[in-house]
């Protein structure tokens, strides 16, 4: 009798405490946003266009239902939905033509990325299986990540973008390449002899004021971006995504 309580008890611990999805994909409707979380970890944020007013992308917490590699909309005059993961009826996560609305409310209901983010989350949710992932869709804005910025944010990528345009207009127009931290100490030796530094920009225009940047990022940044660009070079090879 003790037995068997102990048992039964045992099997309602395992009933009560269902087992994490390995895989979890939150979508942000505030933020349109999506973000990958492997293993705990989180390892994409990429930016997405939920449903427009009217046509909402339900909220909620769902499994994949199944996955179309090709598939076009029977709703809406044929329109291509490549990548598609359905999660919950007809809604789906998929990949789209219209990046320009990336970021922005757009669709009738679908969470839209562009297509070579989808190809990745439709390999990632294929190896890791229907039942082992978990979608979250949620209203507010996806948790910041602990001690981090999001590892794949496309936020990121294009500040980069920016400031090594600020480099390249500051740059002279010569034929010998020069490095960045080579112009910014120049500038410094400048501003130590009492003499403002003056930046030539590609329209001829020479300025008098000059633009501090900082050339290189510290050690440990350094050192981080390294590990987690080491980390998403090793989940391609696990899961076999070519970029």
């Amino acid at each position: 009798m003790r037995c068997i309580g102990v048992a039964a008890l045992g099997a309602l611990l395992c009933v009560s405490v269902p087992a994490e999805a390995e895989l979890l994909v939150k979508i942000s409707k505030s933020q349109q946003r999506l973000s990958v979380v492997i293993d705990g970890t989180e390892a994409y944020r990429w930016p997405v266009s939920t449903g427009r007013r009217g046509h909402e992308t339900p909220t909620g917490i769902f499994h994949p239902e199944r996955m179309e590699r090709h598939w076009y909309s029977h709703e809406y005059s044929l329109t291509p939905m490549p990548w598609a993961v359905f999660f919950h009826r007809g809604y789906a996560m998929h990949g789209t033509m219209e990046a320009y609305n990336l970021g922005h409310a757009a669709s009738h209901g679908c969470v839209r990325l562009r297509p070579d983010k989808a190809s990745i989350l439709f390999s990632l949710v294929r190896q890791e299986g229907l039942d082992n992932t978990k979608v979250v869709v949620m209203s507010g804005p996806l948790p910041a990540p602990p001690g981090a910025k999001p590892m794949a944010d496309a936020e990121r990528k294009r500040a980069e973008t920016q400031v090594a345009q600020h480099f390249a207009m500051a740059l002279p127009d010569d034929d010998e390449p020069q490095h960045f931290s080579a112009k910014t100490h120049a500038d410094a030796e400048a501003r130590h002899d009492g003499e403002p530094p003056t930046v030539k920009h590609k329209s001829g225009h020479v300025s008098g004021e000059g633009v501090q940047y900082r050339a290189s990022a510290g050690s440990d940044e350094a050192r981080i971006l390294r590990e987690r660009e080491a980390w998403l070079r090793s989940l391609d090879r696990k899961y076999g995504i070519v970029r």
